[in-house]
């Protein structure tokens, strides 16, 4: 079968593109969440600057890995997409409103 008799709707509903935009959610979109949430906790946590800049950069380990997990297991990739966006962007736009006061 050659990729000329693929219609778009076959390639849309296909397993290999879910992988593939599964995989690209858990890798990029795991350290989009995690480092937003890193950066969240270490402008938030009440600890002085070294410290909190520590706990926040050990945490995103954990997150990355727990979301990349969490990416396979669901069941439908808008939704892990979907994720990624709301979650990275409201951790990004929260640290950057605790940082500017």
């Amino acid at each position: 079968m050659s990729l000329m008799s693929i219609s778009w709707r076959q390639l849309l509903f296909s397993s290999q593109l879910s992988l593939l935009l599964r995989t690209m959610a858990a890798l990029f979109g795991g350290y989009f969440v995690a480092a937003s949430a890193s950066a969240l906790m270490a402008v938030a946590l009440p600890l002085p600057a070294t410290d909190s800049s520590l706990v926040a950069m050990m945490s995103a380990f954990i997150i990355y890995a727990l979301f990349a997990i969490w990416v396979f297991s669901v069941k439908r990739v808008a939704l892990a997409w979907a994720l990624v966006l709301l979650l990275g962007g409201s951790f990004s736009v929260l640290a950057l409103l605790i940082h500017r006061y």
